[in-house]
């Protein structure tokens, strides 16, 4: 909405004709006295719409705290720093931040919560933005703030249509609610299995098998050959491919990785890695950085940081996703050491025992997991269609709020 006529019988006022303007002050941490129980402390969250109470155990006292700078209840405060036009009606007396310049109504003149309303609708909002000083952060000064226009109907119209908006918008709100609640409860059950699908599955397939008591038990070691090391700074111009612990994504996956020159190896840059080697990450192992070497990563180089496992006995995928066992992963922990960067050590991970069923079994399986697997990503991509959905909704829900806002300002929504 560009433009708003003033509805007939409303005044054309200023923000500064409905009360007190003042902007809010951040007490300094050095002056112990301003910190007490007795004011909550309101400032610009990052999440949400509203101006919300930030580090609430600390309020501020009478005694500390600028008479000039208390807020009343029922005052508005309005973002006027960085994110424009955020504003919250506050329910206790307190104090508020540099970013925001606060009304204190005049309840003569006019009901708080419609002049609320009219701060959040779309013409204010705009009128905010085209005033602002529009620097790497947007801010608008109290001078500004104050100058800016006010339709005032008379108070009998304003309860009127706070009431109705009240109604309108609320019914909204709550549907919106529901909406998100929907979406964060799908999300939760996603964003779990997503992270303990894998673990479950393989647990399931491997550990809880119902031939599992017939399998042979050894250790990672007998599995395995021997694997080469190479100082890429003897090749100074030949480029390869560096494998990291910060290459491997939460999906096992390699990504991120450096393709260098001999001469600029790091002193790290040894291990040699063939396709279908299973590396495992020996710097804080609880993370599982797992990956089994795709083709294109064949007779490149990984960071002694990794333990590479290679074996012609066991089928590479098998291999893989035992490493990703719960069952793999307690008994590495045990021997895990340091502090801040709490390590294993090569032998810790190729000592561990591991069932080794027939190869058909094996082979089955593997083929089980990448099923579960694919299902899993299928589910996974329809919730995302119905996050979309709903995500829809939400935007939908919110045009229609700003309709009825708009509609509010013109004088429609009590014609």
């Amino acid at each position: 909405m560009n433009e708003l006529k003033i509805p007939k019988g409303w005044q054309l006022k200023k923000i500064s004709d409905t009360g007190k303007i003042i902007t809010g002050s951040t007490p300094k941490t050095t002056h112990p006295e301003y910190y007490g129980n007795d004011f909550p402390f309101y400032g610009p969250p990052d999440l949400g719409s509203k101006i919300e109470i930030f580090d609430s155990h600390k309020g501020l006292t009478q005694k500390g705290l600028d008479v000039s700078r208390k807020i009343p209840e029922d005052s508005i405060l309005v973002q006027c720093i960085g994110d424009l036009g955020r504003s919250s009606i506050i329910k206790k007396n307190g104090a508020c931040n540099q970013q925001i310049n606060v009304i204190i109504p005049n309840l003569d003149l006019v009901i708080p919560k419609f002049l609320y309303y009219w701060i959040n609708s779309n013409f204010f909002r705009n009128l905010m933005i085209q005033h602002a000083t529009q620097t790497t952060i947007a801010n608008l000064n109290k001078t500004k703030f104050s100058n800016l226009p006010f339709f005032e109907p008379v108070i009998k119209t304003q309860k009127k249509i706070v009431t109705k908006l009240d109604h309108l918008l609320g019914e909204l709100e709550e549907k919106k609610k529901q909406i998100l609640y929907l979406i964060e409860q799908n999300k939760e059950r996603i964003d779990f299995f997503e992270d303990n699908w894998l673990s479950y599955i393989i647990d399931t397939e491997i550990e809880h098998h119902p031939q599992r008591k017939e399998w042979n038990l050894t250790i990672v070691d007998k599995e395995i050959d021997d694997f080469e090391k190479r100082n890429p700074e003897k090749n100074p111009e030949k480029k390869f491919k560096y494998v990291e612990i910060s290459s491997v994504t939460d999906n096992k996956k390699i990504k991120n990785f450096r393709t260098l020159l001999g001469k600029n190896a790091p002193s790290r840059a040894r291990n040699v890695i063939r396709e279908n080697d299973v590396i495992y990450g020996t710097t804080r192992p609880y993370y599982r950085n797992v990956v089994l070497i795709p083709k294109d990563f064949d007779d490149e180089i990984c960071s002694t940081g990794f333990c590479v496992l290679r074996s012609n006995s066991l089928i590479p995928q098998f291999l893989f996703y035992f490493m990703l066992s719960n069952s793999a992963n307690s008994q590495i922990l045990k021997p895990m050491r340091g502090g801040n960067y709490p390590a294993v050590r090569n032998s810790d991970v190729t000592s561990i025992t591991i069932p080794v069923p027939p190869l058909k079994t094996q082979k089955q399986i593997v083929q089980n997991i990448k099923n579960a697997k694919d299902k899993f990503q299928s589910q996974k991509e329809q919730f995302d269609k119905i996050k979309e959905s709903y995500e829809s909704r939400i935007k939908y829900i919110k045009c229609i709020q700003s309709s009825i806002l708009d509609s509010a300002f013109s004088g429609k929504l009590v014609n």
